[in-house]
């Protein structure tokens, strides 16, 4: 019988990964301990990542760009800005917007509606009557599903409706419809700072939007504004005010964008403010 050749590390050393080849030694300053850090020993790709706000990060400008007008609320051309074309320019799927639309549906629902099955209704056990002697069909309760008050045969139990769809794939859906509206010129970017609304009043913001042309062009067009103010601000109170009893007007922040209000209204309005946190929130990763 032939000796069975003793195996080396030497001999493994070409099948073993890149990282096991350039692992290393725990005496490299990465493993060292920091001030501060918790007790035990943290390897280097298990710390903790720091992470910057959305607000706070800064545009890609390395990939390609959009140039596309600033308006004001009469849909005025104030200013152009470039915007990034992974988010505004993508391919429309009208599938992925479908699907996207239908988890968000489904997401929404209560969930809550019940009834009781014949073990959960309270009502006495005896037999409703005798077994002979009455001409009757035989019956043992009082509470079976075909009895009146009896319980509900399967019935509805609060359950969550939810269903399972990727983040990547949910962000796919948020920058088609984007690129939808944008080429059916259905989304504008809105220059905040040329907003000027010193009452709280709607009727004095009716009377904007009747000047601006967005009431008169399609009466019962539905209009979303996405903005991007400091909520402490008296500008943003005013305009908050005077808009919420508005039912074609809804005024929401920057970070409630969502597919049912891209494809249930007729026009989307975006605040300069808010290009960048959008940008980043939805730029495929």
């Amino acid at each position: 019988k032939k000796k069975k050749k003793k195996i080396t590390a030497e001999d493994l050393l070409p099948y073993r990964s890149k990282l096991e080849r350039e692992r290393l030694p725990f005496d490299h300053p990465l493993f060292q301990k920091e001030e501060n850090e918790p007790r035990g020993f943290l390897h280097p790709f298990r710390r903790k990542k720091i992470i910057i706000p959305l607000e706070e990060r800064e545009p890609d400008t390395e990939n390609e760009t959009l140039e596309v007008p600033i308006v004001n609320l009469s849909r005025e051309i104030v200013s152009k800005t470039k915007i990034n074309h992974l988010v505004f320019n993508e391919e429309i799927r009208k599938d992925i917007i479908h699907r996207v639309v239908v988890w968000h549906r489904a997401k929404k629902r209560a969930g809550t509606g019940a009834a009781k099955n014949r073990s959960q209704v309270r009502a006495s056990t005896r037999k409703p009557h005798p077994q002979k002697g009455t001409g009757r069909a035989r019956q043992g309760s009082t509470v079976a599903p075909h009895m009146r008050g009896g319980g509900v045969a399967h019935p509805p139990i609060p359950r969550s409706f939810a269903i399972k769809l990727n983040k990547k794939v949910r962000k796919y859906g948020i920058r088609s419809a984007l690129t939808a509206l944008l080429k059916q010129n259905k989304l504008f970017f809105v220059d905040e700072d040329s907003i000027d609304i010193n009452s709280h009043k709607t009727k004095d913001f009716t009377t904007l939007l009747k000047d601006s042309g967005l009431i008169e062009t399609n009466p019962t067009q539905r209009i979303v504004f996405y903005h991007g103010f400091n909520q402490d601000d008296e500008k943003f109170l005013n305009f908050y005010l005077s808009s919420r009893n508005i039912n074609f007007f809804d005024l929401k922040y920057h970070s409630f964008l969502n597919i049912m209000d891209l494809t249930t209204n007729d026009l989307v309005f975006i605040g300069s403010k808010s290009i960048n946190y959008i940008t980043q929130k939805y730029l495929p990763r």
